[in-house]
Protein backbone atom coordinates (compact mmCIF):
# COMPACT_ATOMS: atom_id res chain seq x y z
CA UNK A 1 0.00 0.00 0.00
CA UNK A 2 1.56 3.36 -1.13
CA UNK A 3 1.00 6.68 0.75
CA UNK A 4 -1.41 7.91 -1.62
CA UNK A 5 -3.47 4.73 -0.86
CA UNK A 6 -2.54 5.07 2.70
CA UNK A 7 -3.94 9.29 2.76
CA UNK A 8 -7.52 7.74 1.33
CA UNK A 9 -7.93 5.35 3.57
CA UNK A 10 -7.43 8.00 6.64
CA UNK A 11 -10.01 9.85 4.68
CA UNK A 12 -12.40 7.02 4.78
CA UNK A 13 -12.06 6.05 8.11
CA UNK A 14 -12.37 9.60 9.10
CA UNK A 15 -15.98 9.54 7.42
CA UNK A 16 -14.14 12.69 5.67
CA UNK A 17 -13.95 10.91 2.44
CA UNK A 18 -16.83 7.82 1.69
CA UNK A 19 -15.73 5.52 -0.84
CA UNK A 20 -17.34 5.48 -4.06
CA UNK A 21 -19.53 2.51 -4.15
CA UNK A 22 -20.37 2.14 -0.47
CA UNK A 23 -24.21 1.07 -0.33
CA UNK A 24 -23.76 -0.28 -3.50
CA UNK A 25 -25.51 -3.63 -4.00
CA UNK A 26 -22.54 -5.79 -5.01
CA UNK A 27 -22.76 -7.31 -8.83
CA UNK A 28 -21.34 -10.86 -9.74
CA UNK A 29 -18.33 -9.26 -11.29
CA UNK A 30 -17.35 -7.38 -7.99
CA UNK A 31 -18.10 -10.14 -5.65
CA UNK A 32 -15.42 -12.22 -8.67
CA UNK A 33 -13.05 -8.98 -7.95
CA UNK A 34 -13.08 -9.27 -4.37
CA UNK A 35 -12.25 -13.08 -4.73
CA UNK A 36 -9.27 -12.54 -6.55
CA UNK A 37 -7.97 -10.23 -4.87
CA UNK A 38 -8.22 -12.16 -1.39
CA UNK A 39 -6.73 -15.07 -2.93
CA UNK A 40 -4.00 -13.27 -4.29
CA UNK A 41 -3.41 -11.85 -1.07
CA UNK A 42 -4.86 -8.40 -0.36
CA UNK A 43 -5.85 -7.66 2.72
CA UNK A 44 -9.28 -6.18 3.79
CA UNK A 45 -8.04 -2.16 3.61
CA UNK A 46 -6.37 -2.79 0.43
CA UNK A 47 -9.35 -4.64 -1.29
CA UNK A 48 -11.56 -2.07 0.17
CA UNK A 49 -9.68 0.68 -1.49
CA UNK A 50 -9.76 -1.19 -4.84
CA UNK A 51 -13.24 -1.56 -5.21
CA UNK A 52 -13.79 1.19 -3.34
CA UNK A 53 -16.15 0.16 -0.50
CA UNK A 54 -16.14 0.65 3.28
CA UNK A 55 -13.61 -1.15 5.35
CA UNK A 56 -14.56 -2.89 7.41
CA UNK A 57 -18.33 -4.01 6.99
CA UNK A 58 -18.80 -3.94 3.32
CA UNK A 59 -15.80 -5.62 2.44
CA UNK A 60 -15.75 -8.50 5.32
CA UNK A 61 -19.64 -9.41 5.07
CA UNK A 62 -18.44 -10.37 1.13
CA UNK A 63 -15.54 -12.51 2.48
CA UNK A 64 -17.49 -14.37 4.42
CA UNK A 65 -20.16 -14.96 2.38
CA UNK A 66 -17.46 -16.05 -0.73
CA UNK A 67 -15.72 -18.52 2.01
CA UNK A 68 -19.71 -19.59 3.39
CA UNK A 69 -20.41 -20.39 -0.44
CA UNK A 70 -17.05 -22.14 -1.07
CA UNK A 71 -17.47 -24.38 2.12
CA UNK A 72 -20.81 -25.58 1.12
CA UNK A 73 -19.14 -26.64 -2.27
CA UNK A 74 -16.53 -28.18 -0.68
CA UNK A 75 -18.49 -29.86 1.88
CA UNK A 76 -21.09 -31.46 -0.58
CA UNK A 77 -18.43 -32.27 -3.54
CA UNK A 78 -16.80 -34.82 -0.20
CA UNK A 79 -20.02 -36.03 0.94
CA UNK A 80 -20.78 -39.09 -0.98
CA UNK A 81 -24.26 -39.82 -2.27
CA UNK A 82 -25.90 -42.46 -1.08
CA UNK A 83 -28.10 -44.13 -2.99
Amino acid sequence: MNDYDRQDLIKQRAGLEPPAHEGDYWSDEDRARLKRLFDMGFGISEIALELQRGEPASVRMALTRARQCAYQLLTKEQTPSRS
